[in-house]
């Protein structure tokens, strides 16, 4: 008995078919592979951001209760060094004598 016609080419897709399938699969999982990796890195990265950013907040929270002086740095000179820290909401009742030791740039001139 005869084949019908049209079962070769059909026959011949269904194995391309497959064939194409197998290498979806063997191509998802190099990927899959590759991938996890770069996930596990995200991830290990992510949770040495987040932890330092804890240990920032921590740090200002319980171990940062000084007040800072009226000049931090040596040598610090200008009108914003004359202020208590914190600065209060008016910083001046009165307007400041200038001299050149008040001044950063030590000209009183302008």
């Amino acid at each position: 008995m005869a084949e019908p016609l049209g079962t070769k080419p059909v026959e011949g897709a269904e194995r391309r078919r497959r064939a194409n399938v197998r290498l979806a699969i063997i191509l998802a999982s190099i990927a899959a592979t590759f991938f996890a990796g770069v996930i596990v890195a995200r991830y290990v990265g992510g949770m040495e951001f987040g932890m330092s950013f804890v240990g920032v907040i921590i740090h200002c929270v319980y171990f940062s209760r000084q007040r800072a002086t009226s000049r931090v740095w040596e040598g610090a000179r200008g009108l914003e060094w004359t202020l208590p820290s914190p600065a209060p909401y008016h910083s001046y009742t009165e307007p400041p004598v200038l001299d050149s030791m008040s001044l950063a740039h030590g000209d009183v001139t302008h």
